[in-house]
């Protein structure tokens, strides 16, 4: 069995270049990699895993992408693509450490920011963050895709009663996650996710309909379905959605408890990674 397949299925995902790298050696040293080794590498730059490499506090309240990339390129085992050539060696650790770097922001501030602001609790370092999220978009997404989400929103801009900066929020993300869901994601895909977001706005339609069967939730999600209501398959955008709502009432700020806005969190922050794992 050719095992050089998992180079696409499970890391050349990250960015064209690393899989460019990987199919180059399609036929050389990456067929020797286990994949046993590609899991542990992915337990090391994916925040949902215990085994992820988080850096110290100070670095990720700097949300500085920078320093943390060179923080991931020292602190990664990249020895199981010591056989690559040099140049294609140095364009894996810049790709993959640019990857976790994203993870850690999203998963150790950017989830706090994006609630903070939610309920009205703003906080600069928001600011600092949405600008590294918007310049990842323009470099990664292809333009075709740009161009078709500009005209979409600016459709919506016109047609409903949302700022620019909300509707933008709306279709394209605030995270690095969501945005990377919009690079990897087909035009006709991105046409019917497009579509969603149009009748959600406008019609006021939930995207899941009342047909839709209600579904087994994934074991040890219960309490987290549970907390947030759902019994439907959702997406992201209805996840937040009802995030808002509820951290109205569980934020202390708001009137509520800790003990229940920490639990809230913690629920958001897991069905948000079951949902990126599951493509959602």
């Amino acid at each position: 069995m050719d095992k050089t397949y998992l180079f696409t299925d499970e890391l050349a995902l990250i960015s064209n270049r690393l899989r460019e790298v990987f199919e180059r050696n399609a036929s050389g040293v990456s067929g020797y990699i286990s994949f046993k080794d590609i899991q542990q590498l992915q337990k090391q730059i994916r925040s949902w895993s215990q085994e992820f490499v988080k850096p110290p506090l100070a670095l990720i309240g700097a949300c500085n992408l920078e320093r943390l990339e060179g923080f991931y390129r020292h602190q990664l085992d990249f020895s199981i693509f010591r056989g690559f050539l040099p140049a294609d060696f140095k364009i894996i650790q810049e790709e993959i450490a640019a990857y976790a770097a994203r993870e850690a922001l999203d998963a150790l501030i950017g989830y706090r920011l994006r609630n903070w602001a939610a309920i009205g609790l703003q906080n600069p370092k928001w600011e600092i963050y949405q600008k590294l999220v918007f310049a990842y978009y323009q470099r990664t997404v292809y333009v075709r895709k740009r161009e078709q989400i500009s005209a979409f929103e600016q459709t919506l801009v016109e047609t409903v009663d949302r700022t620019p900066k909300e509707i933008r929020a709306r279709c394209v993300g605030e995270l690095f996650f969501e945005i990377d869901r919009i690079r990897l994601m087909p035009l006709y895909s991105l046409e019917k996710y497009l579509e969603r977001i149009r009748r959600y706005e406008i019609e006021g339609k939930s995207r899941l309909t009342e047909e839709e069967p209600l579904f087994d939730v994934p074991e040890g999600l219960q309490d987290s379905f549970q907390l947030f209501g759902f019994s439907h398959r959702i997406d992201f955008n209805t996840l937040k959605d009802r995030y808002r709502q509820l951290a109205l009432d569980y934020h202390p700020d708001k009137g509520g408890q800790l003990e229940m806005m920490q639990r809230l969190n913690a629920a958001y922050l897991q069905i948000s990674n079951y949902l990126r794992q599951h493509g959602n």
